[in-house]
């Protein structure tokens, strides 16, 4: 599954593409972009020159109240660092707590998160979890499911805690040898 995702051909679409989508809100055409690999390329219309004056680049404050990353592969990419040393880069592991409860009041994830999400911890001030998302999410005609209709808490059931920790001890042990 995981040579069949690394090895498909990247789909280019333009940066002005998707915002035609989104204003649009043809939600057919941006669920089908979740099911291949697509490349986002910048149209220079969308490039802003860096002196703007309209740019802050010292922005000491912000109110994003809830970001989304979804990993480009199968495992941890979404929240580890992409480069050898990143000396300010501080990843606060916390396995020991499988008790923490998922908030989904503003949040959509396509799929019943009822035993499925596991705190690993946080990065910087933000949490990090961990989401065993059914497979069937996945396919072209799955059926949503909406915003709060989580059926219970959403801590992880305690065999499928226990099978994380041992696959995450596992690539932690072995992550040198990944990355050599």
């Amino acid at each position: 599954m995981i040579r069949e995702f690394e090895c498909e051909t990247c789909f280019p679409i333009s940066l002005t593409t998707l915002k035609g989508i989104y204003n649009c809100q043809d939600t057919d055409q941006a669920i089908n972009l979740l099911q291949k690999c697509t490349c986002v390329q910048l149209n220079q219309s969308c490039v802003i020159p860096n002196d703007d004056l309209d740019l802050l680049w010292n922005c000491e404050n912000f109110f994003l109240d809830y970001l989304l990353l979804v990993s480009a592969k199968i495992g941890m990419h979404a929240i580890l660092c992409n480069v050898n040393e990143e000396l300010g880069y501080i990843f606060q592991l916390k396995l020991n707590q499988p008790h923490h409860v998922f908030r989904t009041k503003y949040t959509w994830l396509r799929f019943d998160s009822t035993n499925q999400m596991l705190f690993l911890g946080w990065q910087g001030s933000d949490t990090v979890w961990l989401a065993m998302a059914p497979c069937q999410v996945l396919r072209v005609n799955s059926e949503d499911v909406s915003i709060r209709t989580c059926k219970g808490t959403t801590t992880m059931n305690t065999l499928h805690y226990h099978i994380v920790i041992l696959w995450l001890a596992y690539i932690m042990r072995n992550l040198e040898h990944l990355l050599g």
